[in-house]
């Protein structure tokens, strides 16, 4: 029978995250929220000439682990990846590739003791997105899909040492997008209010008869999307995105990248910067744009377009037709 606890419950500062890729395991920091999940498919049986179902089946349970982090480096995608802390960029094929990825969990209880750890292991990403906004804070938030969760008692994490030597968080009036051409300061797209990318793969679960487990998953090949909003002016969009101005049927392919630099990085005023010296970047090959709000206006507010885009074709193979850079764009 459970017994009361000691505790009224656990804030958010008893809890940690390690993400553990290739033999290389980094603590994760600015983690805004770790969100596990287990979804177990159940079928309820019934049969003919009852109103009552007769029992129940269960097949092998799955878990999804969603981790929300403050972007401040490109160290979480590195890791993902399995690549090495000193490589300077991540193609999207390498962050959806690996499918051995492990989430570890510690808690500690009331006293400031690490009490329990959970284990996420057979991991892969699921779904990947980095969000910005003019007024707020740029996030990243990844979702993995695994096939084990281990609740570990014993040999658990020591709890991670304070980073106090990186930022805390990025606002997004450090973000500059670009778009068409060869993104340098001419290919600058201004008053710029939301910026968002998603990239994501189907995860096929393999199952075998005669076996209780999961034998494993297989990743699918990954997309990647763009959306955008932008306030009403006098030249912008979408004349950039179309081969023919004002025709929606025929939509240009283009390039894009958003550059993301550090506060304390010295850089020029917007539509001069060429991010030369840029903390991360992200390169999008061959874009179309996929919808549009043309013209949005409400009362005692601002007009606004929408912009949504798809990569459509990788020119750099083999990179699913988006990289991440550590740093400028190379």
């Amino acid at each position: 029978m459970p017994t009361a606890p000691t505790a009224i419950g656990l804030g958010s500062e008893k809890y940690a995250v390690y993400i553990e890729n290739a033999s290389r395991e980094i603590a994760g920091y600015r983690i805004q929220s770790i969100d596990p999940s287990i979804s177990i498919a159940t079928d309820i049986d019934h049969e003919l000439g009852s109103v009552d179902p007769t029992g129940s089946s269960t097949d092998a349970p799955e878990y999804r682990v969603t981790i929300e982090q403050n972007l401040i480096d490109s160290k979480t995608e590195l890791v993902l990846a399995g690549l090495a802390a000193n490589a300077t960029s991540i193609t999207l094929a390498q962050l959806f590739s690996d499918n051995d990825i492990i989430i570890y969990e510690p808690v500690k209880n009331a006293a400031g003791s690490i009490f329990q750890e959970q284990k996420y292991s057979g991991l892969a990403l699921a779904d990947a997105s980095w969000l910005m906004s003019a007024a707020g804070i740029i996030t990243q938030s990844f979702t993995l899909q695994g096939t084990t969760l281990t609740n570990l008692t014993s040999g658990m994490h020591s709890w991670p040492a304070a980073d106090t030597s990186s930022a805390s968080s990025i606002r997004g009036k450090e973000a500059i997008f670009y778009l068409g051409g060869s993104m340098v300061a001419a290919d600058t797209i201004f008053r710029v209010q939301t910026f968002s990318i998603r990239a994501s793969s189907p995860i096929t679960v393999i199952r075998e008869l005669g076996n209780r487990s999961l034998v494993g998953q297989i990743v699918g090949q990954p997309t990647v999307t763009i959306g955008f909003d932008v306030l009403e002016t006098e030249s912008q969009q979408p004349e950039t995105l179309l081969t023919t101005s004002l025709d929606y049927s025929q939509p240009a392919t283009i390039t894009g990248a958003i550059k993301i630099f550090a506060p304390t990085q010295s850089r020029s005023a917007l539509g001069s910067e060429a991010g030369t010296n840029a903390l991360k970047s992200f390169k999008f090959e061959n874009l179309k744009m996929t919808g549009a709000t043309i013209s949005r206006a409400t009362v005692r507010g601002q007009g606004t377009k929408r912009f949504d885009l798809m990569v459509t074709a990788a020119t750099t193979a083999a990179s699913a037709g988006m990289t991440v850079y550590v740093g400028n764009i190379s």
